[in-house]
């Protein structure tokens, strides 16, 4: 894996980690769970392949592309949604 692709996917990580706790802690905060709980269930996921990223493991690299595919999922989910 080169350096520009390894530093793309710790930049595109690093964001949707950054704007997870950004939205859900102060843009908009869930109004009927506690906010702990959803930054727990949404982010804690993006925690484990955190040390095989920084590493520079290929096969969590690999892997790590299958879990951003939740989060794409979920934000067409909330994109389409009635608003």
């Amino acid at each position: 894996m080169s350096r520009f692709w390894r530093w793309v996917a710790l930049t595109g990580y690093f964001g949707l980690f950054g704007w997870l706790l950004l939205w859900f802690a102060w843009l908009e905060p869930p109004g009927h769970l506690p906010v702990a709980l959803v930054l727990l269930a949404l982010v804690g996921p993006l925690l484990w392949p955190l040390r095989g990223l920084l590493h520079g493991r290929p096969y969590t690299h690999a892997w790590a592309g299958f879990l951003a595919l939740f989060y794409f999922t979920v934000g067409v989910f909330h994109a389409a949604g009635p608003m």
